[in-house]
């Protein structure tokens, strides 16, 4: 499995019709799809009381203790990535997706996500 460093985090509302599949960019799975979803899709629109037709993918996993890992790890990396750009620290990116997609992958296995 490829890593995605910037992927969805397991959620994703997109017009009707546009994405056929969508693939959780935590563990990789595919997404499950209600399709013609008349309902906000964030706080905003909520709190106004608007609404609006889409499809809505969620990840099939997000219950799982194991799928908030896995989402712990990825954000840790990407926070250290937007710290050190911030700080013009230098860091070894490669060295630290390195160590998180072995982490990441060893989960993966150990839950039977291929």
């Amino acid at each position: 499995m490829n890593i995605d460093w910037y992927g969805n985090d397991g959620s994703c509302n997109p017009l009707p019709g546009t994405m056929a599949t969508a693939t959780c960019g935590v563990c990789g799975s595919p997404m499950n799809v209600e399709r013609n979803v008349l309902a906000p899709t964030g706080l905003a629109e909520a709190m106004s009381g608007n609404k609006h037709l889409h499809d809505r993918f969620t990840r099939p996993n997000k219950t799982r203790d194991w799928h908030a890992e896995i989402n712990r790890l990825l954000m840790a990396i990407y926070i250290k990535e937007i710290d050190a750009l911030v700080s013009f620290e230098k860091i070894n990116l490669e060295e630290l997706r390195k160590d998180a997609a072995k982490k990441i992958l060893e989960i993966l296995n150990a839950n039977g996500i291929k």
